[in-house]
């Protein structure tokens, strides 16, 4: 079915109804909300007035405290929050740097260093992967600047000046000596690096030049210590096929004599999670460092001269993909089974069963986004089909290119909350620029709810990064329920300039489709990426460009 022009073809009943959902999703402030258990506390994170490290005690610096960061770096975006989420900052970093100059104690438990009975021995602002957090604080702060809310600078400082010289890595256990347990400290590295990354953002935004490159640099060597093979800093490993036990020392003469993988490891096992997983850190640092750069100093930008860090990062992404699969169970793509277990010798899921069942299903790949920042980077291997007889961006080689997370809440307890939505996706990919030619969808729902389409249709809404007729959006489609194969839609829709939101665009899957169906939708303009989306046969509308059926634009 042919669609007229969006404008003339859709209710205006309908697209309030789009424009108001859309609008939706800015309509609340997070950091003082108890119904979503998103409350900011404003009082020092886990202190230990007197005694010893305790397992109630311990600083939580992967779920709690960076959510809680994250949450202000959310509401700093909104212009109804930001004023409170800049007062809410102030006052929780004005409480933890008390704390950490000396009132009353200085000092917490990291959990990856002081042992049960311990001392508490830590800086606030120097425990294990704390760099995660940091890097909201500094988003937040420049964006709060971007809004016409400058925190207090002094604060900023502070922590700066804490943060800088925290140890790297962290964690005393990985390392050289974790085989055949491995422990990579790849994750130590990127997320410090990131931490350094804002850092210099914030400190170039302020006219502070000289700190600026401090940062920038520092955060360049957390970076070329990440992508460097585990002989070195213990990062990456280069296992060397067939060997028992286990091992990483292989070379990139081995890998491209197929002796050797560059691969994630992580946990006692084969990890893309902790490989591919940890360039959206990477990526986080060097949007940090893009923006330190818009001032002026080109220089302090990421540039991926290094033959080394390039190999690597283009190796985890073919491991990436190597591992990555459709699930005809659930609808949607999936990290595989096949990764190699350390201690054992045999296979083990590469969604890193180690979280167990209340993370379950473990890490997704379509929480990775990383195709802006590889392609802006030029990291993108080509052809890749040498390497995994696919191709990457428009093959069925799963892109990397979406951030969807079900599991995702602004509960602040929530391991898979706005603090991994920060880093995975926001500032590792919403922040990099899309293609030229980027179509992608909005939404996909049956026509008899959206109030438009012909009868049986799916009705699909999308926009594009170009306007107008030069530019019409190409659609395909397949049922996976059915395992139907793709058809393309005759129809090419235009993305309208004049729409609402700009450059909206409209079309269908034709009759009969069964609502209760799962389908993947795809689109791209002729000489762009493609985007895809999968409907989820639920009968009801399906957000594809956020998570949590809230709307995002590219």
């Amino acid at each position: 079915m042919k669609l007229k022009s969006p404008r003339l073809s859709v209710p205006l009943l309908s697209l309030v109804g789009f424009l108001g959902v859309l609008g939706s999703a800015h309509a609340q402030c997070h950091y003082n909300n108890s119904t979503d258990n998103s409350v900011v506390p404003t009082g020092v994170d886990y202190p230990v007035s007197s005694g010893t490290c305790q397992p109630t005690n311990r600083f939580d610096p992967y779920t709690s405290v960076p959510n809680d960061y994250a949450v202000l770096y959310y509401d700093a975006k909104n212009p109804s929050c930001a004023s409170g989420a800049r007062t809410t900052l102030e006052a929780k970093l004005t409480s933890n740097l008390n704390y950490a100059n000396g009132i009353p104690n200085g000092k917490v438990c990291d959990p990856r260093k002081e042992a049960n009975g311990q001392p508490p021995s830590t800086d606030p602002f120097q425990v294990h992967l704390m760099g995660g957090s940091v890097a909201a604080i500094f988003a937040s702060a420049v964006t709060l600047i971007d809004m016409g809310y400058p925190p207090n600078d002094t604060l900023l400082q502070g922590v700066r000046d804490h943060y800088q010289n925290i140890p790297s890595p962290q964690d005393p256990t990985c390392g050289l000596s974790s085989l055949p347990n491995v422990n990579s400290c790849m994750d130590d590295y990127t997320l410090t690096a990131a931490g350094y990354g804002w850092i210099a953002a914030y400190e170039a935004k302020k006219g502070r030049s000289t700190s600026a490159t401090t940062f920038a640099n520092l955060a360049k060597g957390q970076i070329a210590k990440a992508l460097s093979p585990w002989t070195n800093y213990a990062s990456v490993c280069y296992y060397v096929k067939g060997s028992s036990p286990l091992r990483c020392d292989g070379t990139q003469t081995n890998v491209n004599n197929n002796q050797a993988n560059v691969i994630g490891a992580d946990h006692n096992q084969e990890n893309p999670g902790y490989g591919l997983g940890l360039m959206t850190s990477v990526a986080t640092a060097c949007k940090g460092l893009d923006i330190a750069g818009s001032f002026g100093n080109t220089t302090l930008k990421c540039s991926f001269t290094d033959p080394t860090q390039k190999f690597i990062a283009q190796q985890l992404l073919i491991q990436g993909q190597q591992r990555t699969t459709y699930d005809t169970t659930a609808h949607d793509y999936r990290f595989t089974p096949y990764c190699r277990n350390f201690v054992t010798g045999g296979n083990v899921g590469c969604w890193d069963p180690l979280f167990g069942p209340s993370y379950l299903p473990g890490y997704l790949p379509t929480i990775f986004p990383i195709k802006r920042f590889y392609d802006a980077m030029s990291l993108t291997p080509s052809p890749l089909s040498a390497a995994v007889n696919n191709g990457y961006g428009d093959s069925p080689a799963y892109q990397f290119h979406e951030y969807r997370e079900p599991r995702f809440s602004w509960d602040r307890t929530n391991f898979w909350g706005p603090a991994r939505k920060l880093i995975y996706d926001e500032l590792a990919y919403e922040l990099w620029p899309a293609h030229s030619q980027q179509a992608f969808i909005y939404w996909i729902q049956p026509a008899a709810l959206a109030g438009f389409g012909a009868p049986g249709t799916l009705t699909v809404a999308g926009g594009s990064t170009q306007s107008g007729a030069s530019y019409p959006v190409q659609m395909s489609w397949r049922d996976l329920t059915t395992n139907s194969a793709w058809n393309v839609v005759p129809f090419q829709a235009t993305p309208d300039p004049n729409g609402n939101p700009k450059d909206v665009w409209y079309n269908s899957v034709p009759a009969p489709t069964n609502v209760y169906d799962f389908y993947e939708i795809s689109v791209k303009h002729a000489s762009g990426p493609s985007f895809s989306c999968i409907y989820q046969g639920n009968n009801t509308i399906w957000w594809c460009k956020a998570n949590n059926n809230t709307p995002a634009y590219p």
